[in-house]
């Protein structure tokens, strides 16, 4: 779980939520809080609630079962991840050259990843 997936667990350790209500409380845009509602199925439950007017119908948000509200850190504050997303978020790379090194983007030598 990151950050935004714990401030969702805490507003919704509240009680349930609708999007507008979730938006409000952590800050969010609506697509990072879909998205990361997408991350948390099968921990968080969707109630469809009527209306009486035309439209989309209303959703509620709630947390399934209590769930550990902490974000995952490793113990050196490094991020693991697969070069070919490294790659992806890289500001260097463009279309599979890197302009930092002036060569091809290679996971041997990215000057993003932490050499030991």
């Amino acid at each position: 779980m990151d950050y935004v997936d714990v401030a969702i667990g805490r507003c919704l350790a509240k009680g349930s939520r609708g999007l507008a209500q979730l938006m409000e409380e952590t800050g969010f845009s609506r697509a990072t809080i879909f998205n990361h509602l997408k991350h948390l199925r099968g921990m968080v439950l969707e109630e469809l609630i009527a209306v009486k007017r035309k439209g989309r119908p209303k959703l509620l948000y709630k947390l399934e079962k209590a769930i550990k509200l902490e974000p995952q850190t490793t113990s050196l504050g490094k991020v693991s991840m697969k070069f070919a997303k490294l790659k992806h978020a890289c500001r260097f790379e463009k279309g599979g050259y890197c302009k930092e090194e002036g060569k091809a983007c290679l996971q041997q030598t990215c000057p993003l990843i932490a050499k030991e």
